[in-house]
């Protein structure tokens, strides 16, 4: 089935590339100016002018066969860069499936069931690898598709910096702590874009994406029916949209339902979105709490969607800084990273020149990946040892994972390791560890608690380590982890 879908976008890819445009055209003239110098980040306009000039058509064209089969793929298309942003940075981290020994992001909360239209970015990336060989990253084809959906749909253009590159890594569990949920109300969205760097104006700015698309009944009948709790319905809701909402999403009824977000036009990108906050007729907890909660102290907020309510072209100059500013967050660059293949890491790929990096740490040993060496393998009774010499150090993005590597073992067990582990993570945790042993193994996950997917910016060193392991006749071996370097 997966093959037939990608069949069938892919012969709609053609046509698009031979035949019509998309319902808007483009103006390559009438782009909003922008401020933002995403020079100093390490992004340009003509990154790829040389070595792939025709990224820019290649992709317009898939975007373009992604509206033609169905017009809620823009907003989808454009939600998938909002939600790469979020997590690590613009780095394509959320096209990662998971793999053996490799938790993507694409299962976490925030994602799933909201992250959609993966389909057409492969087919969009398998084509300019045909035009464009090993040049063109997974995290700009995100930023081109996210402009092209946007101006395809009627909304403002905007020149895309390139130049990044793909990450190594992904984490479910920061998708689910920084993407914003539909819940929040108005302290915790300027929280959640504090945090990447982003301000009042470019929250406001950046969820008028809510003018295109749509949500499920389960991400907002705890507003119409059950406000924090008190078994009645947000006051904040126009009593006839309201009932909308109810006739749209009865009790015990599908929760998987679809309400378009901006009802009115939910096809186009316009300012319809703030009208209907002004109008009390939002239909997420975290739309409506911009203007709501904004009388009760925001009111710079307030006057902002007021005036994107009543100025469009306001709303669309701003727009586009913001997603330029959102696009600089903290890009992969220079040999950081890799082109990627955007659903799999590199070294994952069958036959893949790079797969020769790839190695497997078994109880903390490094053991190349086409090798038949593994401890202990004459069985029971036995003693391995192994003499770390040589100092590791990582940053987590040439990390893909590290998690699992102790052995389970019982009778008496012991585990030496003479050596310094060294480790620090991207929230701020960092740890040295003088391991001395033996150690019963019961009593080294206390001594080197070190598992884990590491995250973003991540550090593990292994320096001078001697490592000893033996075990009773009962013991049992497992654990492993597979890391990219």
């Amino acid at each position: 089935m997966a093959r037939l879908n990608l069949a069938i976008i892919s012969l709609v890819f053609l046509g698009t590339v031979l035949g019509s445009r998309g319902q808007y055209e483009y103006d390559d003239d009438n782009v909003v100016a922008i401020s933002e110098n995403s020079t100093l980040y390490g992004l340009s306009e003509d990154f790829y002018r040389h070595a792939c000039p025709q990224v820019y058509s290649i992709v317009r064209a898939g975007v373009e066969a992604a509206i033609k089969i169905q017009q809620r793929n823009a907003a989808s298309l454009l939600r998938l860069f909002f939600h790469d942003c979020f997590v690590q940075g613009c780095d394509a981290s959320l096209l990662l499936d998971d793999a053996p020994f490799f938790i993507g992001e694409k299962t976490a909360a925030a994602n799933n069931q909201s992250a959609r239209g993966f389909e057409f970015i492969d087919v969009i990336k398998a084509s300019v690898e045909e035009a464009c060989p090993l040049t063109v990253s997974c995290a700009d084809i995100l930023a081109i598709v996210a402009r092209d959906a946007v101006v395809l749909s009627g909304g403002p253009n905007w020149e895309v910096a390139l130049g990044r590159r793909d990450s190594l890594t992904a984490s479910r569990a920061a998708s689910d702590h920084f993407i914003p949920d539909p819940t929040y109300d108005l302290p915790q969205l300027l929280s959640s874009f504090q945090a990447m760097g982003l301000g009042a104006e470019d929250l406001v700015s950046l969820v008028g994406a809510h003018t295109m698309g749509f949500s499920r009944c389960t991400s907002f009948e705890q507003r119409i029916y059950n406000q924090s709790g008190t078994h009645h319905p947000d006051l904040n809701i126009e009593p006839g949209f309201l009932k909308q909402l109810h006739d749209r999403c009865p009790p015990h009824g599908d929760p998987n339902t679809l309400q378009p977000l901006d009802w009115e036009s939910p096809a186009s990108f316009d300012n319809g979105y703030y009208k209907n906050l002004v109008s009390q007729s939002a239909v997420l907890h975290s739309d409506g709490t911009l203007y709501s909660e904004a009388i009760a102290g925001f009111a710079g907020i307030r006057e902002l969607v007021e005036k994107f309510a009543e100025d469009e072209q306001a709303f669309f100059a701003s727009f586009a800084r913001s997603i330029v500013r959102m696009g600089n967050l903290r890009p992969l660059i220079g040999d950081k990273g890799e082109i990627g293949h955007c659903d799999l890491l590199n070294c994952l790929l069958p036959r893949s020149p790079s797969s020769r990096n790839l190695v497997y740490y078994i109880h903390g040993i490094r053991v190349p990946a086409n090798s038949s060496q593994r401890p202990f393998p004459n069985g029971y009774g036995e003693v391995f040892r192994n003499k770390i010499t040589e100092s590791y150090e990582y940053d987590s993005r040439q990390i893909g994972v590290y998690q699992g590597s102790y052995p389970t073992v019982r009778d008496g067990s012991v585990v030496s390791l003479r050596g310094t582990i060294s480790l620090a993570t991207s929230d701020g945790v960092r740890a040295r560890f003088n391991v001395r042993g033996p150690y019963d193994f019961s009593q080294l996950t206390s001594i080197m608690p070190i598992s884990g997917t590491l995250g973003g910016r991540s550090f593990l060193g292994i320096q001078n380590a001697t490592v000893l392991f033996a075990y009773g006749r009962n013991g049992v071996v497992k654990g492993q982890a597979k890391i990219c370097v």
